[in-house]
C-alpha cells in the first residue's frame, strides 16, 4: 500500500477516512491546524492499525499552509496513492455581515486548497498510473446557501472534470456529497441544529464507506444514503426559484 494524505483529519469525516484507510493498510499523512489533536490522532492510529503516520500542521486558509501541504505530497512522490480533500468550514452570517477576510478564507480552504492539492497529487500519481482522490463536497451544491454552496458547486464540477480527464491514466477522482452528518462542523460555525430532525442525520462511517466504494469503482459523484439521493432528484427537478426560497428559509432558521 502507498500513502494517503487527508486534510481536516482530526475530527468528523476526515478522522473516519483516516481510520478506514489505515484499516486497509495505508500509511497516513494527516493535515490539520491543531498540532495537539494531530499528535493524539496519530498515536491512536499507530496503536490501533500498526501503520506509519506523519502529521503536518498547516492552515489551508493560507498560501503558506497550502504550499506546505503540496510540498509534502511532492516529498512523498510516487508513494502518494490516496488524497482526501476534507478540510472545511462554514460561515453562519448574512453575506453583508461577514468580514470579507472570512469569505476569502472560506474560498481558500474549499476551493484554492483542493485545486492546488489535486494538481500536485495528479502529477505524482501519473508516474505510477494509479491514484485515488476523494473531494468532500456537500448536498449544498444543489442549493443556494451563499459562498459555501458556490464553493461546493465548483468542487463538484471540478471533480467530475478530473474524473473524466484522468480515469484513463489510472487516477480515479470522486466527489462525495453528504447531507447532514454528525461532526463538529455546525458547532464550530455556531450553527443551530435544533430544527433538523434526527432522521436526516447520517454517520461519518456511512459517508466514508460509500465514498471509498465509489472511488475504487471510478465513480465521479456519490451521494450517501437513499434519502439524500431522493432529495438530490427533488432539488434537480424543482424550479430554481423554489430552491432559492427553500435555501433562504433554511439559512434564516439556522442563524
Amino acid at each position: 500500500m502507498g500513502k494517503a494524505l487527508i486534510t481536516g483529519a482530526t475530527s468528523g469525516i476526515g478522522l473516519e477516512f483516516a481510520h478506514q484507510l489505515a484499516n486497509k493498510g495505508y500509511d497516513l499523512i494527516l493535515v490539520s491546524r491543531n498540532t495537539k489533536r494531530l499528535d493524539e490522532t496519530a498515536l491512536l492510529l499507530v496503536t490501533k492499525y500498526s501503520v506509519d503516520v506523519k502529521v503536518l500542521t498547516a492552515d489551508l486558509g493560507t498560501d503558506a499552509g497550502i504550499n506546505l501541504t503540496c510540498a509534502e505530497i511532492n516529498e512523498a512522490g510516487s508513494e502518494i496513492e490516496f488524497i482526501v480533500n476534507n478540510a472545511g468550514l462554514g460561515i453562519n452570517k448574512p453575506f453583508h455581515s461577514a468580514d470579507l477576510v472570512e469569505e476569502i478564507n472560506l474560498l481558500n480552504v474549499l476551493v484554492k486548497a483542493p485545486l492546488e492539492i489535486c494538481h500536485t497529487a495528479i502529477n505524482q500519481m501519473k508516474k505510477n498510473k494509479k491514484g485515488f482522490i476523494v473531494n468532500v463536497g456537500s448536498m449544498a451544491a444543489w442549493t443556494t446557501s451563499g459562498t459555501y454552496s458556490a464553493a461546493k458547486v465548483w468542487l463538484t464540477s471540478f471533480s467530475e472534470s478530473l474524473n473524466t480527464n484522468y480515469r484513463d491514466s489510472g487516477i480515479n477522482v470522486t466527489v462525495v456529497a453528504p447531507g447532514f452528518t454528525r461532526t463538529e462542523f455546525h458547532q464550530r460555525a455556531n450553527m443551530s441544529t435544533a430544527t433538523i430532525p434526527n432522521w436526516m442525520w447520517m454517520t461519518t462511517n456511512l459517508v466514508v464507506k460509500d465514498s471509498l466504494k465509489a472511488v475504487f469503482k471510478g465513480q465521479a459523484v456519490v451521494i450517501p444514503h437513499l434519502k439524500y439521493k431522493l432529495l438530490y432528484l427533488v432539488l434537480r427537478i424543482l424550479p430554481r426559484n423554489i430552491v432559492r426560497k427553500f435555501s433562504n428559509s433554511y439559512q434564516s432558521r439556522r442563524q
